[in-house]
């Protein structure tokens, strides 16, 4: 039987020659132990005993540094063509699949971070083939895989799933998992607007709308670069960037209400959505739970409650008797 001497001197010899804690199982592949062997002193007391720090990751190296910043936000916005098909009649077609000449595909997009001035665009008007929009999904799915968190109206149900649609038909690789959020989803769980429209909430809140062509109404400018007139892609361009200035406006004055945003974890300190630091002591909050603190933002006013229980062990008690 290996002696528990023996034990620490072969863990501290592997930690040195890892670099790292030994996870349990690289130390048992090395020596040759029993679980029974390890457990009897317990892993954590070993490790201790070695004057290391217990690791139980295999594939853990050294201490991660995170990075302590505010998140990358991008707002963006996408234009799609229209199907082009052959129908029988102008109300309420059931079109068949056979019928369909050319599918849809991505016309542009217009994005930024959120808070800066430089907008990025891209569009198919260059292109020999009009349909051939792999350049510009490229350069979406770049700055979607740059961003923390990605925001737009709709954008959940429409723009997302119609970019992933095309970025697997040129082969891309999927977007990584990551924080969106759609102003569409927050006017609905949190207001009653007449109408969620984008141009709507924007006038509403009094903002300027969507950008509005002299020359095309929508279905037209749509058609038009179709067709490649340029002059209706000088268009296009104008009301895909005005729909992100208005989103980023849009968001910005929805965002104080929606309590489930909180980019905290990015800067590692307590941080209102709105970039403040500074709250104030507004009531508690009362749950099943307990009861909470509640706190609010000196700047937007949105209100945060703290995690601490303000109930002591006797009284969480008996919030447990039915």
């Amino acid at each position: 039987m290996i002696e528990l001497h023996d034990i620490i001197k072969a863990l501290k010899a592997l930690a040195k020659e890892l670099d790292k804690t030994p996870s349990i199982v690289e130390f048992r592949s090395h020596h040759n132990l029993s679980k029974r062997q390890i457990n009897k002193h317990g892993w954590a007391n070993l490790c201790k005993m070695a004057g290391l720090e217990p690791n139980t990751n295999s594939q853990q190296r050294k201490a991660t540094v995170i990075e302590s910043r505010p998140p990358k936000i991008l707002i963006f916005d996408i234009e799609t063509a229209p199907i082009k098909a052959f129908v029988y009649g102008i109300w309420q077609q059931n079109v068949n699949l056979k019928y369909i000449e050319k599918d849809w595909f991505v016309f542009s997009f217009a994005a930024k971070w959120l808070d800066s001035d430089e907008i990025f665009y891209a569009d198919v008007s260059k292109e020999k083939n009009v349909e051939n929009d792999k350049k510009v999904c490229k350069k979406i799915h770049k700055l979607l895989n740059e961003a923390d968190i990605i925001v737009g109206h709709n954008s959940d149900k429409f723009d997302l799933k119609k970019l992933n649609t095309r970025f697997i038909k040129h082969n891309l690789s999927p977007i990584a998992k990551k924080q969106t959020i759609d102003t569409l989803k927050i006017a609905r769980r949190y207001f009653s607007f007449t109408s969620n429209k984008l141009d709507f909430i924007a006038k509403f809140l009094g903002i300027e709308g969507k950008y509005k062509s002299k020359k095309y109404d929508q279905s037209e400018l749509w058609m038009a670069c179709y067709n490649q007139d340029q002059e209706a892609w000088e268009e296009n361009k104008k009301y895909n960037q005005v729909d992100i200035l208005v989103t980023e406006q849009v968001f910005n004055k929805l965002k104080t209400y929606d309590h489930s945003l909180n980019f905290q974890a990015y800067i590692q300190s307590i941080v209102c959505v709105c970039g403040c630091n500074e709250f104030y002591k507004d009531g508690n909050a009362y749950t099943k739970a307990g009861i909470f603190q509640r706190y609010r933002c000196k700047a937007c006013h949105k209100t945060f409650t703290d995690k601490t229980n303000l109930l002591n062990k006797e009284q969480k008690r008996f919030l447990q008797f039915k």
